[in-house]
């Protein structure tokens, strides 16, 4: 048994923690994914046996959407380890995130509702990905911050329109502002800054 908090990562040997008190715990480093192998000779239940033929495990299913909001919240809860630094009500974000994921239409809704429940960290280093999300577009173009105004800072060769120190106010009729506030809910981005 591991008595140091730099021991190796392992599934089978927790390290010990002393609490003070003369009480200490044992704490896994890491979850074994063969749980057999953790219990030997414990009967393990197959639950992909009992599945419906007919039934495909996407954010389309209500029942997939609840059990990945439970997953990845719990996995955030026990493993996070910035909660002391964030300003993050977790518990309601699990309500919410429930809530959400029950009634989503399908599966690009729930994608949003995944990054919701990261962007709630705040913390910069959470991202959702999915296909659900559609591709990704880049614009022909770049662009900076300069006093609270995205201003363009270079085109590709050949655009015709924007030119660099142009102030871009809008995108598809809508306030840059407006479309920066709609990221935000969806991106855990930990300052401004890294938002931009």
């Amino acid at each position: 048994m591991q008595t140091s908090t730099t021991a190796p990562v392992s599934a089978h040997e927790p390290i010990r923690v002393d609490l003070g008190g003369g009480v200490s715990a044992l704490v896994p480093t890491a979850i074994p994914v063969a749980w057999e192998a953790a219990f030997e000779g414990t009967p393990v239940t197959n639950l992909a046996d009992d599945l419906p033929d007919h039934w495909d495990p996407t954010g389309d299913d209500r029942s997939t959407r609840l059990a990945a909001v439970a997953l990845a919240w719990n996995v955030f809860q026990h493993f996070y380890p910035y909660f002391d630094v964030v300003d993050a009500d977790w518990s309601a974000t699990l309500k919410r995130s429930l809530t959400a994921a029950a009634a989503d239409a399908g599966e690009a809704d729930f994608v949003d509702t995944i990054k919701r429940l990261v962007a709630d960290l705040h913390d910069g280093h959470g991202r959702v990905g999915g296909v659900a999300g559609g591709p990704m577009y880049l614009p022909p173009l770049a662009g900076d911050w300069v006093d609270n105004e995205l201003v363009v800072t270079a085109v590709a060769d050949g655009m015709s329109g924007p030119k660099p120190g142009d102030v871009i106010a809008e995108v598809d009729d809508r306030p840059v502002g407006e479309l920066l506030a709609s990221i935000a809910q969806t991106s855990s981005a930990a300052t401004t800054q890294h938002l931009r």
